[in-house]
């Protein structure tokens, strides 16, 4: 936002006019349109500062997952692996229980 100092720079450069107690039309608007301009360009200096840190931080988060995570095609072959232990473990341990149960 304009401060004041920069307000009274703009009404001095459009050179308002007092008649009576009221100022010309055509002045005010052109100060308004000013500083909505000044307004805009230092709306547009935040959001590129916003955009500049969410790809910086796109940048890491990709860096991250390429660096510290696994693909699903690297998984595949441990993913059969443990399942067939765990098959394996499950089958042996029913099929203790039932050795229990038919020698009683």
């Amino acid at each position: 936002m304009c401060t004041k100092e920069e307000v009274k720079e703009v009404i001095k450069e459009a050179g308002l006019v007092k008649k009576g107690d009221c100022l010309k039309t055509s002045n005010v608007v052109k100060t308004q349109v000013k500083l909505m301009k000044k307004d805009i360009k230092q709306i547009q200096k935040d959001l590129s500062g916003y955009i500049k840190a969410d790809m910086q931080w796109k940048e890491s988060f990709k860096d991250d997952l390429e660096n510290n995570y696994v693909n699903k095609l690297e998984f595949e072959p441990v993913k059969k692996v443990v399942y067939t232990v765990v098959g394996i473990v499950i089958t042996s341990v029913v099929t203790a229980l039932i050795a229990l149960i038919i020698k009683y």
